[in-house]
């Protein structure tokens, strides 16, 4: 990934928007594919902890019930909770010196991993690898500002051999 760090650990940035909420669980999936029958995942534990958050979703284009319901069930289980996550990093490509901030402003792509870093008063960071999923660019004669909208990747699958994403019972694996 990409890192950026407020502290000199990465590329600087001029500000990240941290957030700790349930605006992003997902924890029943009714599922149907086109001709088929309702396919529900539900996650109990996640409804108890932060209440009923369905998605609901019809005419996909699998080709058997038994694939919907996975589906559902790999959709639930990489929404079901929430974590402080890093919503959007914002870059300001007119600061002096700035060629790391600006070669990733523009090489940068969707689905690219980033890695933010915020350090807190007292001494703790905030560190959280996501994806992006949104760019925008601001360009007046006096400024240029990139904004990346982030998110957390939709499923983690394993990676043989890699610390992170290579742990066994830290992430979903799916196909």
């Amino acid at each position: 990934p990409t890192v950026f760090d407020d502290a000199g650990g990465g590329i600087d940035y001029a500000n990240a928007v941290w957030r700790l909420d349930d605006s992003l669980i997902w924890n029943e999936a009714n599922f149907t594919r086109l001709g088929g029958t309702l396919q529900n995942y539900r996650d109990t534990a996640s409804v108890a902890q932060y209440f009923l958050h369905s998605s609901d979703e019809t005419g996909l284009m699998n080709q058997t019930d038994a694939d919907v319901l996975a589906n559902a069930r790999a959709y639930v289980s990489s929404r079901s909770t929430t974590s402080v996550r890093c919503d959007t990093l914002l870059l300001d490509l007119k600061t002096t010196s700035y060629t790391a901030g600006i070669t990733a402003a523009l090489a940068l792509d969707f689905f690219s991993p980033i890695t933010v870093t915020t350090h807190q008063p007292g001494g703790t960071a905030l560190t959280k690898t996501e994806q992006v999923f949104g760019i925008a660019h601001s360009i007046t004669p006096q400024t240029w500002q990139t904004m990346f909208t982030t998110m957390k990747p939709v499923i983690v699958s394993g990676i043989f051999g890699d610390a992170t994403y290579g742990v066994f019972g830290s992430a979903i694996f799916a196909y």
